[in-house]
């Protein structure tokens, strides 16, 4: 039986279920470690086959998806030459050529497009419509867990998935000097711009959410809206966030976590049993999401995170850009989960700042809503469809 649907409440500065505020004024390669929590966009590879989170409940996903529908490869074989980073897309995007569905089921292709670094995968299934470009979390994870649930979209708009440079099917990195914010920036635009994609919505999460907001902020791009799920604006606040929620779980977590990982004792076995009991209670807490761990990299997580998220050591341990919200010139849908490491109050903070935001917090799920149960999943996709069309109503 169904569960009676939930209601939405606006509630400005209140982080109840539903709560909604903000201001309306206009590779291959080595696995990844298990230590790696919610800004992976993914659960971390424990073992050399395909991984799962502690959890009883449904797999998701163990391995490569396989199109179901007719697919052009692109060229697989030598990376591109980066044209000159930082610089935003200098021409409009080329008109979208995407197949239209063909009897009620959408036409899914694949190929390999040119980008800052080499060439990336990318994967569009659906046609009409405003499109919708998925960017994936991260960082050194794919773009896999967000294929089957954000095929359901397809049946109304293009949906378009890519694989950031160094993980899945796009290009090795080798050289960790590609691994910079503004480069996996410029990549988001050359992807626009190659794939023809006019006035898209762009849905970003958790990393990817990142990416979004920064995008946004300081390239005023010509998008119909952007979806910041589950995602932040600073890694020094994120970080003691995430330090406070361990420490309310039970058994000690925070110490046979955190503490560890300052005393150097990340080779006890109790210290990945600790990892377990965060991911269970914050990343996804109602099903055992899967993934390949060939598909991901480490080097990308540990040069741009370190070991873990509640301590970062990489190159994103000082970023933030809370005062560069309010440039973002594009209705903005800011989502997050009542047990999210994103905590509600952060992400209201976000939408606070963003001149045309909406923040909404969705009771029972945590970092990753798109993998937990049905009525949970269904729940989180209906809040984009509906963000979508509301949008889409405006008048231009």
């Amino acid at each position: 039986m169904q569960p009676p649907p939930r209601k939405f409440t606006r509630l400005s500065r209140d982080f109840r279920p539903w709560s909604t505020s903000g201001r309306s004024r206009r590779r291959t390669g080595p696995q990844l470690p298990p230590v790696a929590g919610h800004l992976a966009g993914a659960p971390c590879p424990t073992t050399a086959k395909s991984s799962s989170l502690p959890q009883p409940g449904r797999a998701f996903y163990g391995g490569p998806d396989r199109p179901t529908s007719p697919r052009s490869e692109g060229d697989p074989c030598h990376a591109a030459a980066a044209p000159d980073a930082r610089q935003p897309p200098r021409h409009p995007p080329r008109r979208s050529r995407a197949p239209a569905p063909r009897g009620g089921r959408p036409v899914t292709t694949e190929g390999r497009i040119a980008v800052p670094g080499g060439k990336v995968w990318y994967r569009r299934t659906g046609g009409g419509g405003t499109p919708l470009l998925l960017v994936h979390g991260g960082p050194g994870y794919p773009s896999d867990p967000l294929f089957a649930p954000f095929e359901t979209l397809a049946a109304d708009r293009e949906v378009v998935w890519y694989d950031q440079l160094g993980v899945g099917r796009s290009d090795p990195v080798e050289d960790t000097a590609l691994l910079t914010v503004d480069r996996f920036l410029d990549e988001l635009g050359a992807v626009i711009e190659e794939l023809g994609l006019e006035r898209p919505h762009v849905y970003g999460h958790s990393w990817g959410a990142m990416l979004g907001l920064q995008y946004a902020a300081e390239r005023d791009p010509d998008w119909t809206s952007l979806i910041c799920s589950n995602g932040l604006a600073a890694i020094p606040r994120f970080e003691a966030e995430v330090r406070d929620l361990m420490a309310q779980l039970p058994g000690d977590v925070l110490d046979r976590t955190y503490g560890r990982e300052l005393r150097g004792e990340t080779d006890d076995p109790d210290y990945h049993l600790a990892q377990a009991a965060y991911l269970r209670a914050h990343l996804v807490r109602t099903a055992i999401p899967r993934l390949d761990p060939a598909k991901t990299s480490t080097t990308t997580y540990r040069t741009l995170i370190g070991h873990a998220d509640y301590h970062v050591t990489g190159t994103l341990k000082n970023w933030d850009i809370f005062h560069e919200l309010d440039r973002i010139g594009v209705p903005t849908l800011v989502l997050g989960g009542e047990f999210d490491t994103c905590v509600p109050a952060h992400l209201a903070d976000i939408a606070a700042r963003i001149p045309d935001a909406r923040h909404l917090t969705q009771p029972g799920a945590a970092h990753m809503p798109y993998l937990e149960s049905a009525p949970l999943r269904t729940e989180y996709l209906t809040l984009i469809r509906d963000h979508l069309a509301r949008v889409e109503a405006r008048p231009r």
